[in-house]
């Protein structure tokens, strides 16, 4: 009896805890938001198509259970804006998604019918709202207009500070009174009152006669599942054994026997479904059928999870709409944007912390290092994508928060391009990255990235950090280092080129001997050139001299004209390197082509149309993904028929990709544009259409 009123008194001290570790405003909680604006996709696409979608098969699985479900039953109206939302309070970590309803009626109705546990299925009622739990893990909760569904995961807190722990040495260990007389007096008489109480009970033997059987019963049923289990093991290991035989015979594995077609089942029984089935299959059938009726179901953790979204959901329903609770996540938000996401990388690093227990110096190094920039992690995300006719969009926005270091950031970009990199472009190129930055600036701020920390009282990685960053401001020439790379360049990956390469394999005779043959086998050879701007000619001269004139291993290094080239063999994933600098210009390439334009002996050139986006856009980028996914999935070998058909369908869809990161009226922008293939009324059905298909491919080859 005492042991049991024990146990009640330490659940309600837990429950008491976790509710005061998670009461804090949900709002803060936050790390990632999401919203889908319904009224503009509407407009690219019909709701039945929405509906009939698997990606909303997908989703309603995770939310409520089920394998699929009809919209029209449940009460909700997808045809307006839905919300998401990652949380992370302490312990534990939940996703969410709030819903329009449209028939509360039928909401409840179809809610009670998602319960698949057979526990806790009454709906709880509230001043401003109802709740019900679906499972352990997911509960939902609605007013006459709106309902939220939240699924958690509870994760118990780490011990982190052991420094405090009683008896931390020998010391303080035999310094330490156990008991003084008095409490050794108080353990004795509950010594004496145990043992009264102990000749009192009566031992009730028909209870243990009953318990004793129970466990005979438990040990018969786990002998049966050891024989078929046995039974498995001595099957596996025949089939190894020949298997070892014939590898040292044959050097390969036997070959497969064919499958033979299956043939029509009909309903017609045969005799073989009248035989009694055997002792193993009576135990396999027994077991299947325990593992997919019985749900596990952990009343700890429910409890602990039901006390976190009883307090959130209050914290929703008390706040005057939706719009004013999530207004700090819409700092960037574009009415005309399809889709709005808005993350908070601060909450995300703390969270990171809070996984390793909330102490990262005991627990991670690297994280205690990470704590020096909490300037950094103080920075905000934002997202607006547009499904446009011919390409997805998305505009992104880096929010920083310390206006010193923002200011610090701004300074790196430098908005003027170099028009003399545009000349090793090609239109045939297959990718290409333009940069342009203020290396002085870069540096300044490297060197100086410790200022953007916290000086934790007795940190000893602040001190180290501090003293390393300092060494390194002492010791780099921050003028001759910008000087050597102004922060101007691109790389351009020109072609990826199929080239059959020999190599050597070992095969084994009949008699275990070992030769060696000589083999070819295909590989992807990239074309490229890396060209960075310079204002040190010199030093790139005598460098290149100074590896032209010594060896490098066995690499063969030879001057040709005014520039070198160095030969990796023709096994070698790149065959040959030329590089050279010229006139400001410093150029790595596989290419002897881009190098004579370096020299002028031959004449470069790019579109009048490419140098005009570059002047408007000088940190930006393309990738032809179509022609890049051709050259490398021709070189992958796939036997199966249905991976083949998925690589195919991924060739003939893939679209291209734009990048550009720009500052906009002292603002980090970003654009990233892919652009489908033609065939779509527009990029939203193109979404839905390919990752259906590609869904029921995945889930067809499975």
């Amino acid at each position: 009896m005492i042991r049991n009123l024990l146990c009640v008194l330490m659940a309600i001290l837990a429950l008491q805890s976790t509710a005061q570790q998670v009461s804090s405003d949900l709002s803060e909680d936050i790390m990632l938001y999401a919203e889908i604006n319904m009224e503009n996709i509407r407009q690219k696409a019909n709701l039945e198509t929405i509906k009939e979608n698997i990606i909303w098969n997908k989703l309603a699985k995770f939310a409520f259970g089920r394998d699929s479900i009809d919209v029209d039953i449940t009460g909700l109206d997808i045809s307006k804006n839905h919300r998401f939302f990652l949380t992370n309070s302490d312990n534990v970590f939940s996703t969410n998604v709030s819903l329009v309803i449209k028939d509360v009626v039928a909401f409840e109705s179809f809610i009670q019918s998602c319960n698949i546990t057979g526990r806790h299925n009454e709906i709880e009622n509230t001043g401003s709202y109802s709740s019900f739990s679906i499972d352990q893990n997911t509960f939902v909760a609605w007013n006459n207009a709106i309902a939220y569904v939240m699924k958690g995961s509870y994760r118990p807190s780490a011990v982190t500070d052991f420094t405090n722990m009683p008896y931390d040495d020998e010391e303080s260990y035999e310094e330490e009174e156990i008991y003084d007389e008095g409490e050794v007096e108080d353990v004795q008489a509950d010594v004496e009152e145990a043992i009264i109480d102990s000749a009192a009970y009566i031992f009730d033997y028909e209870a243990e006669i009953t318990y004793l059987e129970s466990i005979i019963v438990e040990n018969e049923e786990y002998i049966k599942s050891l024989e078929l289990d046995i039974k498995q093991s001595v099957e596996n290991i025949g089939t190894y054994r020949n298997d070892i035989e014939y590898l040292k015979k044959y050097h390969e594995y036997p070959p497969q026997a064919p499958i033979a077609e299956t043939e029509e089942v009909t309903e017609e029984t045969t005799e073989e479904d009248d035989m009694p089935l055997t002792f193993q299959e009576e135990a396999q059938n027994e077991y299947v059928e325990e593992i997919t009726t019985e749900v596990y179901f952990d009343e700890e953790t429910f409890q602990i999870l039901k006390t976190y979204s009883d307090l959130k959901f209050e914290q929703l329903f008390s706040a005057a709409s939706p719009t004013v609770f999530f207004s700090n996540f819409q700092t960037k938000k574009d009415p005309l944007a399809d889709v709005y996401i808005q993350a908070d990388y601060n909450e995300f690093f703390t969270n990171l912390k809070k996984l390793s227990g909330g102490n990262p110096a005991l627990n991670n190094p690297g994280l205690a290092y990470l704590n020096m920039f909490s300037d950094l992690m103080k920075t905000n995300y934002a997202a607006n994508i547009y499904f446009r006719e011919k390409s997805i969009e998305s505009k992104m926005y880096t929010l920083v928060a310390n206006q010193e270091l923002k200011n610090d950031l701004i300074k790196m970009y430098d908005p003027k391009f170099d028009k003399s990199l545009a000349k090793y472009n090609r239109s045939s190129d297959l990718a290409m990255y333009s940069f342009s930055l203020d290396s002085k600036a870069y540096l300044d701020f490297f060197l100086n990235i410790d200022k953007y920390g916290v000086d934790e009282e007795g940190s000893s990685v602040k001190g180290i950090m501090g003293f390393v960053f300092e060494t390194m401001r002492v010791a780099f020439d921050e003028k001759a280092l910008s000087d050597l790379m102004t922060g101007k360049g691109m790389f351009i990956l020109h072609e990826l080129e199929s080239r059959e390469v020999s190599y050597i394999d070992y095969q084994y005779n009949a008699d275990d001997t070992m030769t060696e043959v000589e083999k070819t086998r295909s590989t992807v050879n990239p074309g490229f050139t890396f060209v960075v701007k310079t204002r040190n000619d010199g030093y790139w001269a005598r460098y290149f001299d100074m590896m032209g004139r010594s060896m490098m291993g066995n690499l063969e290094i030879n001057r040709v004209k005014d520039f070198y080239m160095l030969n990796l063999g023709e096994n070698s994933p790149v065959e040959s390197l030329f590089f050279g600098v010229h006139k400001g210009e410093v150029v790595l390439s596989t290419n002897q082509q881009d190098i004579d334009i370096l020299f002028g002996y031959e004449k470069g050139g790019s579109s009048a149309q490419l140098k005009k986006y570059l002047k408007k856009h000088p940190n930006s980028g393309e990738m032809k993904v179509s022609e890049l996914a051709h050259a490398v999935y021709n070189e992958l070998k796939f036997n199966d028929s249905g991976d083949n058909q998925l690589k195919n369908y991924l060739l003939n869809n893939l679209g291209n990709v734009k990048y550009r990161n720009d500052v906009v009226n002292n603002e980090f922008v970003s654009q990233l544009d892919y652009e489908i293939k033609e065939g779509w009324p527009n990029s939203l059905q193109y979404l839905f259409d390919m990752l259906e298909t590609l869904i029921t491919m995945e889930k067809k080859n499975e």
